[in-house]
């Protein structure tokens, strides 16, 4: 399933790196880097950049054929 797994750059709860391993560790992930420090999401200062990217994410996802 293409994954894309959103990380804020400073969060302090959980270190940026953590985000960036389970992206390369999931087949079909993207990771985009967030330029916040807020680690949840709904409180998020980056919340435009967010949606931008998973609204891209599922265009991206139907877009592409489906695999029998």
């Amino acid at each position: 399933t293409p994954t894309v797994v959103l990380h804020a750059t400073r969060d302090r709860a959980v270190p940026v790196e953590r985000g960036r391993w389970i992206a390369d560790h999931l087949p079909d992930a993207r990771f985009i880097p967030l330029d916040s420090d807020i680690h949840l999401i709904c409180l998020s200062d980056a919340i435009d950049d967010i949606a931008s990217v998973i609204a891209d994410h599922v265009r991206r996802v139907m877009a592409a054929p489906l695999n029998a």
